[in-house]
């Protein structure tokens, strides 16, 4: 995996819509995304899409990421039921 600069470009996860209680009422939630990012200060973290604060897990508005890499799956996820 080579690393991303442009942080536009990381996935920031999706809305999906749920039932949820004894009246099986819709409700939406934010699923997760997760990337491994890196920091302006030489950190790299497991990081994903805060939506409601419009800022990426472990960083702030101000300190963004300035890389990304997407999170790698389990190589033997893939054909496994």
């Amino acid at each position: 995996m080579t690393w991303n600069f442009d942080i536009t470009e990381a996935p920031r996860g999706k809305t999906v819509t749920r039932k949820v209680g004894k009246a099986q009422s819709d409700a939406e939630f934010h699923e997760r995304e997760y990337i491994i990012a890196a920091s302006i200060d030489g950190v790299v973290t497991r990081s994903y899409w805060i939506p409601k604060e419009e800022r990426w897990c472990m960083f702030s508005k101000a300190k963004p990421p300035v890389a990304w890499q997407p999170w790698p799956e389990h190589p033997n996820t893939e054909g496994q039921q």
